[in-house]
């Protein structure tokens, strides 16, 4: 029993030395540990709470401790990505400072706010916890935005190059574009991204359309980045060297492709490939030779670019125009509304102008089988600044040796045709629905025979002369035979007279059919208080060999004068005046249905004339107006 006492005994010793060793062996261990401290992350001073104003630089100071070593610093900012970073470092870096800088954007909006989070990281992979900064931003101080030239305020370029201009621009804020206007027209903004404030250079493109008579005025500002518009702006010039003075370019318009015609001709030029787009106002120039063939279609439009020039074909004096239609083929001049789809209407476009030398000269010019539709547009302005018009077709100062013939115009907003001075002679000639007459003359001297005038709208008549007209000149009298002047109808409503002619009337008219107006056959007016009968009876005046019948009520005055003291039928001047109807002739049927016979034969005045010894512009058999005419329905 002693023995196993003893026995029990010293296990329970053994097992206590035992536990006790255990003990001491884990209290040894604790005693013995390495392990470095977690890393610290905190500001270096102040809080994590801050006001910054946008596009100013905020910085943010940190202490960054690992004594296990540094690895990885990070910033995610809730405004933007580019406030994102990660910073690395090498084991041996156990602290160290770190200094945050971002810059809000300047146009970030005041009260706007975000955070930024900062995280550290040790060479265990242990993480701190989140640091975070707390920012508001407040509104830019920056100045508003400035501009200045630096140089000239007038720059030159070719076409399809630039006009260039030294500018300075002054923007705290930042240059974000140029404010741009062209000929009064706002144009899209310059972009000036990546550009700095301070010395600049414009680069204003010149069109590729432009011509050496271009000038562009241009307007400028400078837009900052908090859309800010300077409050000067600069007004700038810019001219066009080394360019031809014309431009032909090829342009869609109403699914046809048609050639875009710009500028002054001072080279000879072909048009056979058309149709033709008169853009504003194109010059033949002296010296310069335009041939037009037969079949082309020549379109006009009204001011493209609202400077107050439509397009228009002006042949200077000295320039050469060589239009050649046929008989089944005409030359047609008329308004692009007939190529877009819409409807047309009197003075969609300018008109011809031809310029000639003067009495005996322009054997070169030709003018032939030609239609002009529409025009007669107020087009540009004159040198007083007033608006200036174009008639249909104006022939100025155009010599007798001109070959100018089979010409139509229809729907002039302002005179058909004009036959301002010179000698010119013109034959077969249609003209109707004109605003302000269908042909006028002033101080002309040439020949006309064969014009048919249909009914139109102005009321001052089928055909007429200005106020000056010849102002007395007996040298100037202009002789006309075989002319139809034929209303819409005595009774229609349609205001107009078949003839108008004013101070001192002087002309010569034979074989004319003047019908079926509403006002009257011809007014004879004078403005300056000369007795009618004194004046045209002591002058070459003459109108004979003639039919005015139907006109102002059924005949009841085919006449007017301002005094009422002109009666044909005792005039010296007036030969074989008939007022007894043609057969056949109405407003819409212009040939006879038998042809009236004349004793006068226009060739004894001329051998320019051709011997019609008939009343009118048509014989029963020739109807000269057939295959290339319109608009006679």
């Amino acid at each position: 029993m002693k023995n196993n006492r003893l026995i029990r005994s010293f296990k329970w010793i053994g097992m206590a030395l035992a536990l006790g060793h255990i003990v001491l062996f884990s209290a040894c261990s604790d005693d013995d540990d390495d392990t470095p401290a977690a890393p610290e992350l905190s500001f270096s001073s102040g809080s994590g709470t801050v006001t910054i104003e946008a596009g100013v630089e905020m910085s943010v100071s940190l202490d960054l401790t690992a004594p296990a070593g540094l690895k990885t610093l990070t910033a995610t900012n809730s405004l933007s990505t580019d406030g994102n970073m990660t910073e690395s470092y090498t084991a041996d870096v156990t602290s160290t400072t770190f200094e945050y800088t971002f810059t809000p954007a300047i146009t970030t909006a005041e009260g706007t706010t975000f955070t930024v989070t900062f995280e550290l990281t040790d060479q265990l992979d242990r993480p701190t916890e989140e640091l975070i900064v707390n920012a508001t931003v407040s509104a830019s101080d920056a100045a508003p935005p400035a501009i200045a030239l630096a140089g000239l305020e007038t720059a030159q370029g070719e076409r399809s190059g630039t006009a260039d201009f030294d500018l300075t621009l002054t923007a705290e804020a930042g240059p974000k574009s140029l404010y741009l206007e062209v000929n009064g027209d706002e144009q899209d903004p310059v972009d000036l991204s990546g550009v700095s404030a301070g010395n600049y250079t414009f680069q204003f493109n010149v069109p590729d359309t432009a011509i050496a008579s271009d000038i562009y005025q241009l307007r400028v500002a400078l837009i900052d980045l908090l859309d800010r518009t300077s409050g000067d702006t600069l007004d700038l010039i810019a001219g066009v060297i080394n360019t031809p003075e014309f431009f032909i370019s090829d342009v869609q318009i109403g699914g046809t492709m048609v050639k875009r015609i710009r500028g002054n001709f001072d080279a000879d030029f072909t048009m056979d490939n058309g149709p033709y787009l008169l853009y504003d106002e194109v010059e033949i120039k002296a010296g310069a030779v335009l041939t037009i063939t037969a079949g082309q279609t020549i379109y006009g439009q009204t001011d493209p670019d609202s400077t107050g020039i439509a397009g228009a074909l002006q042949v200077e004096t000295g320039g050469i125009i060589k239009a050649n239609g046929s008989s089944d083929n005409p030359i047609v001049f008329t308004s692009l509304k007939e190529l877009t789809g819409e409807t047309p209407a009197h003075g969609d476009w300018g008109g011809v102008e031809i310029n000639g030398n003067g009495v005996d000269n322009d054997p070169e010019i030709e003018f032939s089988y030609v239609q002009i539709n529409y025009a007669g547009g107020f087009i540009s302005f004159n040198d007083n600044g007033g608006v200036r018009g174009y008639e249909s077709l104006d022939l100025k100062e155009i010599g007798s040796e001109a070959e100018i013939h089979h010409i139509q115009i229809y729907a002039g907003g302002d005179e058909g045709l004009r036959l301002d001075g010179g000698t010119v002679n013109v034959k077969y000639i249609v003209a109707g629905n004109c605003l302000d007459g269908d042909i006028n003359w002033d101080e002309w001297a040439g020949f006309g025979q064969f014009w048919l005038i249909v009914g139109q709208e102005s009321d001052k008549g089928g055909f007429g002369r200005g106020d000056r007209a010849l102002d007395g000149n007996d040298d100037l009298d202009p002789k006309i035979a075989n002319i139809s002047v034929i209303g819409p109808g005595d009774g229609s409503g349609v205001k107009g007279k078949a003839g108008r002619v004013d101070d001192k009337p002087v002309f010569e008219i034979y074989n004319a059919i003047f019908t079926e107006w509403e006002t009257a056959g011809l007014d004879i007016e004078e403005d300056k208080g000369a007795l009618f009968t004194d004046d045209f009876a002591t002058s070459d005046g003459v109108l004979a060999y003639s039919y005015l019948w139907n006109n102002n009520g059924g005949g009841t005055n085919n006449w007017l004068d301002d005094g009422d003291h002109f009666d044909p039928s005792n005039n010296p001047v007036f030969n074989n005046v008939i007022d007894t109807p043609i057969p056949g002739i109405t407003p819409t049927v212009w040939m006879p249905t038998t042809t009236q016979a004349s004793a006068f034969d226009p060739s004894s005045i001329d051998a320019w004339f051709d011997a019609a010894l008939y009343i009118g512009a048509f014989d029963d058999s020739n109807d000269w107006t057939a295959g290339w005419t319109s608009n006679l329905e």
